[in-house]
């Protein structure tokens, strides 16, 4: 799919754990490394990370993973800077783009099946977002069609693209398993992330 990116949003400071989680021992890997290498197995080519803080030692890390790496100078100004960072960079260089699959980069337990059916239903309905159903509201992942582009730079701070996927009527939901959704925020969520994988 050479039309399509995923967008990996990594740029965040990790203030709640203390230490730079994207960096953090995850199976053969780190969390934020199992996260690209989930992306990498769907059919989407064309694969960027954000980085915000400790952008040098995140991207020389993962260097060999082979993906596009975008730094976001703004990133403590909240995650729409990423999004703006990244759809600005990645329309230069691909600017035919019909969408953009924007995921965490600490969710490493949705795996490449998973990604898979947001592409599947994109296909069926290249129009509408596709975004991930957390019960009481809707979020990312999530891919947006190109129509919703000039929307997605244009949010603000942390919280404008889930207002922006909960306000429009043009969507499709996923429904991932509870445990694959968690978000890698704090030591305490890290230990169990361990502990239900066996490790």
């Amino acid at each position: 799919m050479k039309h399509l990116a995923i967008i990996i949003l990594a740029a965040g400071a990790s203030s709640r754990m203390g230490t730079p989680k994207q960096l953090l021992p995850f199976q053969d890997s780190t969390i934020l490394g199992r996260v690209i290498n989930n992306a990498k197995n769907t059919d989407i080519d064309n694969i960027f990370c954000v980085v915000g803080a400790n952008a040098f030692i995140i991207t020389k890390a993962h260097e060999k993973t082979g993906i596009q790496f975008i730094e976001n100078p703004e990133y403590k100004n909240g995650l729409s800077t990423s999004i703006f960072q990244a759809l600005d960079a990645i329309l230069k260089k691909i600017p035919q783009l019909n969408a953009a699959f924007i995921i965490l980069g600490d969710q490493p337990l949705i795996d490449a099946s998973m990604l898979q059916k947001y592409l599947e239903l994109h296909q069926q309905f290249p129009e509408h977002i596709i975004a991930t159903s957390y019960g009481n509201h809707d979020g990312v992942p999530a891919l947006f069609p190109s129509t919703t582009f000039t929307k997605l730079k244009e949010l603000k701070g942390d919280q404008g693209a889930k207002e922006f996927i909960n306000t429009t009527l043009e969507k499709k939901q996923i429904t991932l398993p509870k445990d694959a959704i968690i978000d890698i925020d704090t030591q305490k969520e890290y230990e169990n992330l361990l502990k239900q994988n066996g490790l």
